[in-house]
């Protein structure tokens, strides 16, 4: 009894003392919701729920939600209608690897913002998915990217992005999208913006390509994907630029466009084993401001019924443009492009 008694005493001690310290034991995973309005970060798992009500906020100092784990079906589900800020990371996950799926739904006149990453995959995703379907804003408004998916590299993950019309998905600091491995989709019907920063790409690859299956971006009619450098770039790590077989495809109706780069630049995409097919459609418009409006790297096709432009100077030497609207450069294989009639 004694000994039970002083176990149970030097306990309590120790979180007194790391109470009057200011240490905080780390949150257990589980469901949350506001109101009221909390500043508390949350940890998820498995098939925890977050809501946040219209009029409502999670507002936390550091990351506010972390996800540890998820389940196949559903998995982790994030509903906000209101206000989910963080001086870090909005959500993250750990340095290790985790499975299982993620969906967070932004709905319309909901923020999502973070101070860097909105969304970070730290430590890898296996075997999992990560839907994203927005309607609202979701920004980055420091230094950091939207979503940083980039160590997510297993070739089994399933990313889906969705961005409604009058949704807003923004970074202030870097790129808005950095990809990871497996299979992609980004669908807009609103603005994806990286215009705030010199260098900074709206969606861009710099994984290994190895790893990934296919990257599909669609952008609707009235929709714009914009940014300082490039709109779109694909530059593998390790080599894989050469020996990927993955498939991209770019089907544009609204708006690609560049102010310094290119408006799709895949030409370090050198693999004849990786395919391209870039279609822009009779309301599309593709331009950049003063580079190379696309520049496709190998065995692609392109299907134009829409403008293709490049806005640059003429050299009075040579009459010649400085900038092409669609520019093969060191490209060795037979080009298939479709032009409309005239």
């Amino acid at each position: 009894m004694k000994s039970e008694f002083l176990s149970r005493a030097s306990r309590l001690a120790l979180a007194i003392s790391a109470t009057s310290l200011g240490f905080s034991s780390p949150a257990l995973a589980a469901s949350f919701s506001t109101p009221p309005n909390s500043t508390t970060a949350q940890t998820v798992s498995n098939n925890d729920t977050g809501a946040v009500a219209a009029g409502s906020s999670l507002s936390v100092t550091g990351t506010a939600i972390t996800w540890i784990t998820g389940l196949s079906s559903p998995g982790v589900v994030i509903t906000n209608n209101g206000t989910i800020s963080a001086t870090s990371r909005g959500i993250d996950t750990s340095s290790s690897a985790i499975s299982g799926n993620l969906t967070l739904i932004n709905n319309a006149g909901a923020v999502f913002a973070a101070s860097n990453d909105a969304f970070r995959i730290n430590g890898g995703l296996s075997s999992g998915s990560v839907t994203v379907d927005n309607a609202g804003t979701v920004q980055s408004t420091g230094n950091g990217r939207v979503f940083d998916f980039v160590n997510a590299t297993s070739n089994t993950t399933v990313f889906s992005i969705t961005n409604q019309s009058g949704g807003t998905i923004r970074s202030s600091g870097s790129d808005v999208m950095r990809i990871g491995g497996g299979t992609t989709t980004i669908t807009n019907s609103g603005l994806i913006d990286a215009t705030n920063t010199a260098g900074s790409r709206a969606i861009r690859a710099t994984t290994n390509l190895n790893n990934v299956i296919s990257l599909s971006v669609v952008n609707n009619a009235g929709a714009t994907i914009q940014s300082a450098d490039d709109a779109i770039q694909i530059n593998g790590a390790s080599g894989s630029n050469s020996t990927t077989a993955a498939r991209f495809s770019v089907d544009n109706a609204g708006t690609i466009k560049s102010a310094t780069g290119q408006a799709i630049d895949f030409d370090n995409l050198t693999s004849t084993a990786a395919s391209l097919h870039i279609t822009n459609r009779a309301t599309g418009l593709i331009t950049a401001a003063n580079a190379d409006a696309i520049r496709p790297g190998e065995n692609f096709t392109i299907d134009n019924y829409g403008q293709i432009i490049a806005n640059g100077t003429i050299d009075p030497a040579t009459g010649r443009p400085s900038a092409d609207a669609i520019d093969l450069r060191a490209a060795t294989t037979a080009p298939s492009t479709t032009m409309p009639a005239a």
